[in-house]
């Protein structure tokens, strides 16, 4: 479950469709609170994209690390039962397709 760290309020419902290592691949469904910080995502996909084709420079960079910033600031990861999964992690949505991954893998 995604939840904005500060209220606890759940944003949406990620559901596990592959694990390999440390990358989670999910299912995300959006709960209408979410529509709020979607931009962000949108903004993270668009900068993801110009690193893919070499088209991002130094400021991109930049912005992209403090997306990742924000969003680990802004969201946390949490279990079904509502015991909070990560702290720190990598995340990015892109319509239903999500990905997370520990910042630190163990």
């Amino acid at each position: 479950m995604l939840r904005h760290r500060a209220s606890g309020e759940a944003l949406g419902q990620l559901d596990l469709i592959e694990q390999d290592m440390w990358n989670h691949t999910c299912r995300f469904s959006a709960l209408p609170a979410f529509e709020a910080f979607r931009p962000l995502f949108d903004e993270e996909n668009q900068l993801l994209n110009a690193v893919e084709t070499d088209s991002a420079g130094q400021s991109e960079l930049d912005r992209l690390d403090e997306l990742s910033e924000i969003v680990t600031t802004i969201f946390e990861l949490a279990y079904p039962d509502g015991t909070l999964a990560s702290q720190d992690f990598l995340l990015s949505i892109e319509g239903e397709d999500a990905g997370f991954r520990n910042a630190e893998p163990v």
